[in-house]
């Protein structure tokens, strides 16, 4: 008994840390996400200062190539930001939680398993024999009991 206890201790204690890291990992995306909003932000916001200005110098008729190149060279270093930042943020978006299996080998080995079974799971013929029936509207597998289908919302009772 205490050999079932101190396993499942241990599996607690792996799903907690699993968890802790998942939401980690939730946190550093959305505040990376936040970084790359606030810098579209940034460069929207000189990029109308700089419509803006040159208009403005337009119409006057003495559009300078300093003020052009100040604002053209802010909006470049804003987009490179922005370039390293949504770079991070797909790190960060693509990292696997240490220790665990790779998700490809719980599918099958490839993508191709997973859209292959989910195809199956939307035939008639795939809720036959687990309480499953098809719906007679759309023909989406439901539950033997269900009141209503969860693909076109027939009522089924």
């Amino acid at each position: 008994m205490s050999d079932f206890i101190e396993t499942a201790k241990q599996k607690i204690g792996k799903g907690i840390n699993r968890v802790s890291w998942e939401a980690d990992k939730l946190r550093r995306a959305n505040a990376k996400q936040g970084e790359l909003n606030t810098l579209k932000q940034d460069r929207d916001q000189v990029i109308l200062d700089f419509s803006n200005t040159v208009l403005t110098m337009y119409r006057q008729g003495s559009i300078t190539d300093p003020q052009l190149r100040q604002y053209c060279e802010r909006i470049l270093d804003i987009e490179q930001s922005m370039t390293t930042k949504a770079a991070e943020l797909e790190q960060i978006r693509s990292e696997m939680y240490p220790g665990a299996p790779d998700a490809r080998a719980n599918m099958g080995g490839s993508a191709n398993s997973a859209s292959a079974s989910s195809s199956v799971n939307q035939s008639p013929e795939a809720g036959r024999g687990t309480g499953m029936t098809p719906c007679p509207t759309c023909g989406e597998p439901v539950r033997t009991r269900a009141l209503y289908c969860n693909k076109c919302g027939t009522k089924l009772r």
